[in-house]
């Protein structure tokens, strides 16, 4: 699934040139989804994100220690109202990534 900023019934507050970049998209993969958006504030790559979602917690927390290994932790795990486990992390090759463990 992809939709664009230009999908948007009110464009009002886009910068007129980014009809085409990315507001949502998603992909399965096996039985995980991986999200990801273009923000326009941020800068390039470091705006970024891999959403990982899993249902399993032991899964959550090897995903977890295998990506911040070596890298760079924004938040660590913990529990939001969205999730049961949350953390936002950069892994040691730059990619940034948000894990999520479904309730």
């Amino acid at each position: 699934m992809i939709s664009t900023f230009g999908d948007m019934w009110d464009k009002s507050k886009i910068p007129p040139d980014w009809d085409d970049k990315i507001i949502h998209a998603s992909i399965e993969i096996a039985n995980d989804v991986l999200m990801g958006a273009d923000i326009h504030s941020a800068e390039p790559m470091r705006s970024a994100y891999i959403t990982l979602s899993t249902s399993e917690a032991g899964e959550f927390e090897r995903i977890y220690g295998s990506l911040s290994d070596g890298g760079q932790i924004f938040i660590k795990i913990q529990k939001t109202f969205f999730a049961s486990q949350f953390a936002m992390l950069r892994n040691k090759f730059g990619m940034n990534w948000m894990l999520l463990c479904e309730r």
